[in-house]
């Protein structure tokens, strides 16, 4: 890794960038553009300001962090530095250059970069991994060894992405932070529920209704859900690992469930002859 400095017009966006926003594509912003001429509106329009402001900054202050790009002068880390300092006309700008062998080494550079932001929500954190494990082709496992999480973290974060697009998009437009436990809960809901799993989200976050009546109202729905015949006929352990729900805290019939519970222990018994 070297420094050095880089006329701004060279610079091209990365192409694994995480972040969905028109101020992170640097090629949508020309030198001196003002945030009138980008003519923004709603949550995009803060974003541009705060912009404008880290341009000032720089002015003010000089660039204090280098940006990091590679060879090709793709950059790495530092698109909203870019950006501010095209809109404050500035011409040039101090670089970090990496040694990068090919795209894999890219992409796990970029992700690394964008996973340490600080204001990443969950579900741009969770992209960032599903593009890791796409791109590169790996299972979870090796995701959570070059993140250093446990297999079960990364999990969860990626069950993220099954959640309702609306959810999803009000998360990253409004940088909304949201407790995990009523996410992670709300991402076991199936397809068939998204009706209800997207109610139950705006009523929380608009705090109608609390975290404990948030997750009361989910197992509702999917306690209702899973009373399905049908879905009795799954193996009792698949059950249990699809859904997460104890047989014992659903409401059927009874004879269902001394009829789940006496396979469960049938599988049990399997298992100890075994040993």
């Amino acid at each position: 890794m070297k420094l050095d400095t880089r006329n701004i017009k060279d610079l091209k966006s990365n192409p694994y960038q995480t972040r969905i926003s028109n101020i992170e594509n640097i090629d949508t912003v020309e030198l001196g553009q003002s945030i009138r001429d980008l003519n923004l509106k709603g949550p995009g329009y803060s974003e541009h300001q705060e912009l404008k402001e880290l341009g000032e900054s720089i002015l003010e202050n000089g660039l204090l962090q280098p940006i990091v790009i590679d060879t090709e002068n793709t950059v790495i880390a530092g698109h909203r530095r870019v950006a501010a300092c095209k809109m404050m006309n500035i011409e040039k700008i101090k670089c970090l250059v990496l040694e990068i062998q090919n795209d894999d080494e890219r992409l796990v550079y970029n992700i690394l970069e964008n996973i340490q932001r600080v204001d990443l929500t969950v579900i741009e954190y969770a992209l960032a991994l599903k593009q890791l494990q796409v791109k590169m082709k790996i299972p979870q496992s090796e995701i959570s060894f070059i993140i250093k999480k446990s297999a079960a973290s990364v999990s969860k974060y990626l069950n993220l992405l099954t959640l309702h697009d609306d959810i999803q998009n009000d998360i990253i437009e409004n940088k909304r932070v949201v407790n995990r436990l009523v996410l992670d809960r709300l991402a076991t809901m199936p397809k068939s529920l998204y009706k209800s799993q997207k109610e139950i989200y705006f009523k929380f976050i608009i705090d109608e209704i609390n975290n404990h009546e948030a997750i009361f109202l989910i197992n509702e729905k999917l306690n209702e859900y899973y009373q399905d015949d049908t879905l009795f006929n799954l193996d009792p352990v698949v059950f249990f690992s699809k859904t997460g729900l104890n047989i014992k805290n659903i409401v059927v019939p009874k004879e269902k469930r001394e009829l789940i519970q006496k396979e469960i222990l049938n599988i049990l018994n399997q298992n100890l002859s075994k040993d």
